[in-house]
């Protein structure tokens, strides 16, 4: 045999980050002044979720911002699905951000979010999944369930994919960052009267701010410049001004390969 090639469909996936000290107290902060109820506007049940504010735009600012930026790194490509604007570009905002208290016996289904990415974090995990599978009712089944955080998606071949996040203290702290349409679900914990504590939300289009395609690729390159110009003089000092007036962006020539014909069949 010869000439065997192995293909893998592109899909979309999620980030995921541990947060520093500094903004988990930030959202302790937020969660310690939250807002109003928010239960009925969630598929969740579950009794108590309360919205929260994002004092100064500090969190989007400092860490949604730069995910978001990674993941469009990543997945460059996910900016062509559900595109509904045509020659304009609107930014993406924190839309709506709530914390969940959620109780033993208590679960979201299986759902997804409206915008064009959503995230949660675990700030509190009063259960660790191994008790939680030992449990009399858990502990003969051969599912994983219990208790976890699970992402779902569609294979190549039609069938639904999970993934699972066995829910316990090492996942305090971890932020999960998706396409708002990928479709999960939180599993209810037993025999523990602590809530488990989480936060979600939603990052959508500012709809009232829009700017031609030209122009964000234009003030775009412009950032990246001067973030290069940042990190020289970083390294090297101050740039005299004459640098400065005559610096260019070196242009980078792309070679697309092309995959050479096979003469025989993949097989033969």
């Amino acid at each position: 045999m010869e000439n065997i090639s192995k293909f893998d469909p592109p899909n979309f996936g999620w980030l995921q980050v541990k947060l520093s000290k500094n903004e988990m107290d930030f959202l302790w902060e937020s969660i310690e002044n939250k807002g109003e109820v928010w239960n009925s506007s969630l598929a969740g049940n579950i009794a108590c979720s309360n919205l929260i504010d994002d004092k100064d735009n500090w969190f989007f600012n400092n860490v949604l911002r730069n995910l978001m930026e990674i993941y469009s790194n990543e997945y460059p490509q996910i900016w062509s699905i559900h595109n509904q604007f045509a020659g304009v570009r609107h930014p993406l905002t924190l839309d709506t951000w709530w914390v969940n208290y959620q109780k033993k016996g208590e679960f979201n289904p299986i759902h997804h979010h409206t915008g064009k990415f959503s995230f949660v974090i675990f700030m509190k995990i009063p259960t660790e999944y191994e008790d939680q599978k030992n449990l009399p009712h858990a502990k003969g089944s051969n599912s994983d369930c219990i208790s976890n955080f699970e992402f779902q998606y569609i294979s190549t071949l039609g069938d639904m994919m999970p993934f699972n996040y066995r829910m316990g203290k090492w996942s305090e702290g971890m932020l999960l960052l998706f396409p708002s349409q990928l479709m999960h679900c939180v599993y209810p914990f037993y025999d523990c009267d602590e809530d488990r504590i989480t936060i979600s939300g939603n990052l959508t289009y500012n709809t009232s701010i829009s700017l031609p395609v030209e122009e964000v690729e234009k003030a775009a390159e412009a950032q990246q410049k001067k973030e290069e110009l940042s990190q020289q003089k970083k390294e090297w000092g101050d740039i005299p001004v004459e640098t400065l007036k005559s610096y260019k962006k070196p242009k980078i020539e792309k070679v697309k390969l092309k995959q050479k014909p096979l003469k025989k069949g993949i097989f033969e």
